[in-house]
């Protein structure tokens, strides 16, 4: 819940600096929580999720660092520590590298450094997920994934089928992100809701 409150008011932070009123800010957070994927995130407890919202806050609050202050080794940190708890999250450092590169008054010795900055603990994190990897695995490059137990079967043969990065997955993906609607938790084997619903 802690995260969950976090990601809440950092949203509407976010907000409110770009000139909401603070009725319409809160609108916009809970946007966020009922018109997104975080949505499911908030509701279902289960251990998988838990990395997502630490990834979305710790994002946020890069996003947040820089609209205020524009510390960019601060926001370096938070996107490092994002990339730690869900990789894909790491790739939100783009956006701030498109930034720094976009911008017409930085010398180039200023955007070296700013660059500098941002990546460092993204290198410095990465190190350190590779050697945790190879800690594990024995393989700095298989971060369990590949042998995550699946079930049921179903998805194991899907997986076997399609594999688990694949262009294949683009169609599927676009369904379940956009389309699909929140789907209700029921009794087992009825249609009758039961808490959280």
């Amino acid at each position: 819940p802690f995260f969950t409150i976090g990601v809440f008011f950092i949203c509407f932070k976010l907000a409110v600096k770009h000139g909401f009123s603070k009725l319409n800010s809160i609108y916009l957070a809970l946007a966020f929580f009922l018109g997104s994927v975080f949505s499911y995130i908030v509701i279902d407890s289960e251990s998988w999720y838990f990395s997502q919202s630490i990834s979305a806050l710790l994002v946020l609050l890069a996003l947040y660092e820089y609209f205020t202050k524009r510390r960019f080794f601060l926001v370096g940190i938070f996107t490092s520590l994002a990339f730690a708890t869900r990789f894909t999250s790491g790739l939100v450092i783009l956006f701030f590298l498109a930034d720094i590169f976009l911008k017409k008054d930085f010398s180039l010795e200023k955007r070296f450094f700013t660059v500098f900055k941002l990546i460092a603990p993204s290198m410095i994190v990465g190190v350190l997920l590779l050697a945790y990897n190879f800690a594990r695995f024995g393989d700095a490059f298989n971060n369990g994934y590949e042998t995550n137990l699946v079930v049921p079967q179903a998805f194991q043969l899907v997986r076997a089928r399609y594999g688990l990065f694949s262009l294949s997955h683009l169609i599927t993906n676009f369904f379940w992100f956009f389309l699909a609607s929140m789907i209700p938790i029921t009794e087992f084997g009825s249609y009758h809701l039961v808490a959280p619903y």
